[in-house]
């Protein structure tokens, strides 16, 4: 019977308790140890995703889990005689341990490249130290970047401080200064002076875009503008180019303004495209030329006429005078006629004031006589034609007065006095001389040139009429004009 069959391998061991209890837990002990090893192995692979050599691990769970199973068929042969089970399960355990040793000596290269826990360690030491040193790097970055943030921030409010400064220059510099576009033909920029000169916002001014100038300059300095740009274009890098023209304000008058530009910006191809410049307000200088142009043209006008004048006094002198007082008499009405030309100049060829008038005549008599004047009249200019004549025929009154009249003796008083009246024929001017208190008067025998001067050139200088009274207790000349032509233009302009 035990030739035939199996018996189990307690029975070898003569069923000893102890023994095959040994027997019995070490395979229990090893079998468990065995198919730990492979689950701690399963659990590491699938946590590790990035595992290199997978199919490697895979082969030794297979493996190892093999001779777990054998422990565990051992363990059952104690009991029952399972030894073609055990064989097969052995035969198996041996092709994957075959299989398994065949495959990992290809892979010992790659084992031996993976790095050692020393060789780690070192490595991991370098990491550290090149950490150190990058985190050193990045602190004196960051040091840097701070300084550099700094740095910036104190050139941004520098910079915003020379704006704000340039922008202060600008905003109160007398003149507009401006940024012009020559390409585009409009403003980039302008100061806030324009509104001053102008009456514009500098915004007003940008938004015209290449309007600017055919809206607003002149027709007649337009023409000579677009000549002004080619000049533009062809500045050199320290040259200057100027240009007269006018403007219409904002209130429709015209302004004057003198330019004074320079490049700013270039092409590629040395063409100036912006110029940089500055426009004066020079109305006012325009306004003077002009009236100074009048004035010299008036000047030459009147000298033309006082020489007329001379030549009247010097002809009509000669021809009605005494030889032996042809050169007194002569010298004494230029020289009244160069008292009302010096008040004429004073008030710029508009006009003299009539007491002042009155006074310069006057001012060859003596203390003595002046204290014997009386002179009484409105506060009224007249027009330097009206002057040269009243002046003239005071002066020869006065002269007369003196020789003759009441200004003579001792005792003799005169008036001058002047008025203007409303009448049937319009605003009259009315100027008289009256003498009292002199040597008994009568008319003279014969018709002198001084007598021409009160009568036909004091009425003629202002479309008069005079009467000239010789009675006995006195002289006494009246001279009647037209308001209009005895006052000046300003005078004329008020009362209208």
């Amino acid at each position: 019977m035990l030739h035939n069959s199996y018996v189990a391998h307690g029975y070898c061991l003569m069923w000893k308790p102890w023994l095959v209890g040994l027997h019995g837990l070490s395979d229990i002990l090893t079998a468990l140890a065995y198919f730990a090893i492979p689950v701690a192995i399963f659990i590491f692979v699938k946590r590790r995703g990035d595992l290199e050599m997978k199919n490697l691990a895979w082969m030794f769970v297979a493996f190892i889990t093999m001779c777990g199973l054998t422990h565990v068929v051992g363990l059952i042969t104690l009991w029952a005689p399972i030894y073609e089970t055990e064989g097969w399960v052995k035969g198996a355990t041996a092709v994957v341990s075959v299989i398994t040793a065949i495959a990992i000596f290809p892979l010992i290269p790659k084992a031996l490249a993976i790095p050692s826990p020393s060789q780690l360690q070192l490595v991991n030491e370098q990491l550290s130290a090149e950490i150190d040193a990058h985190k050193k790097t990045l602190a004196e970055l960051e040091a840097a970047r701070a300084e550099l943030e700094l740095r910036v921030e104190q050139r941004t409010q520098a910079l915003n401080e020379s704006q704000t400064f340039l922008k202060r220059i600008t905003d109160i510099a007398p003149t507009m200064l401006y940024v012009y576009d020559i390409e585009n033909q409009r403003n980039e920029w302008i100061n806030r002076n324009v509104v001053s000169a102008l009456g514009y916002e500098p915004d007003e001014i940008q938004a015209m875009g290449s309007a600017l100038f055919p809206t607003i300059m002149h027709p007649d300095d337009f023409a000579r503008f677009k000549d002004h740009i080619e000049n533009q274009k062809k500045l050199g890098t320290e040259d200057s180019v100027e240009f007269e023209y006018r403007l219409r304000a904002s209130d429709g008058e015209w302004v004057w303004l003198l330019s004074q530009e320079m490049a700013y910006t270039r092409n590629n191809e040395g063409e100036v495209t912006h110029i940089i410049g500055a426009a004066h307000d020079i109305t006012l200088r325009k306004e003077q030329e002009e009236r100074i142009h009048l004035l010299m043209a008036e000047v030459n006008h009147r000298a033309k006429n006082l020489l007329t004048v001379v030549q009247s006094v010097a002809r009509q002198t000669s021809r009605l005078s005494d030889p032996a007082t042809f050169a007194e008499d002569l010298s004494n009405r230029l020289a009244g006629l160069a008292a009302s030309q010096d008040l004429i100049v004073q008030g710029d060829w508009q006009g003299v004031r009539m007491r002042e008038l009155v006074t310069s005549q006057l001012g060859h008599l003596g203390d003595s006589q002046l204290s014997r004047l009386v002179v009484e009249g409105d506060p009224i200019t007249v027009s330097p034609a009206a002057a040269q004549g009243i002046g003239m025929a005071l002066h020869e009154l006065s002269t007369n007065a003196l020789k003759y009249g009441a200004l003579s003796n001792e005792a003799g008083t005169v008036l001058i006095a002047w008025t203007t009246k409303i009448g049937d024929e319009g605003e009259k001017f009315i100027i008289s001389w009256q003498e009292r208190d002199g040597p008994m008067v009568s008319p003279p025998e014969k018709t002198g040139f001084g007598r021409t001067v009160i009568e036909r050139m004091a009425a003629h200088a202002v479309s008069g009429d005079v009467d000239l009274s010789y009675a006995p207790d006195g002289l006494k000349w009246t001279l009647s004009a037209p308001l209009d032509r005895v006052l000046n233009r300003t005078e004329q302009t008020g009362r209208t």
